[in-house]
């Protein structure tokens, strides 16, 4: 799943799994980076999906969403190649 519906290389994707299900962290760790992940999309979608871009501190590629269009063009083209 996280190969094919996330975009991640194999060789990451194990590595966590094997990070999650290992023990060597603390049973929240996952969950707050969970939770971090979905503040960051919420961050994301408040400033570029309403196509405001003026926030004091934000970066010209992050309010224009180009950061987000080059994730999406890579993962594509890694789909490509496999």
């Amino acid at each position: 799943m996280l190969v094919e519906e996330v975009g991640h290389e194999r060789d990451n994707a194990l590595a966590e799994v094997r990070r999650s299900f290992g023990g060597d962290y603390d049973p929240l760790y996952q969950c707050a980076y969970l939770i971090g992940g979905l503040q960051v999309r919420a961050l994301h979608r408040e400033l570029v999906g309403s196509g405001r871009n003026d926030a004091p501190g934000v970066p010209r590629r992050v309010a224009a969403g180009e950061l987000h269009a080059d994730r999406s063009a890579a993962r594509a083209a890694r789909r490509d190649a496999d």
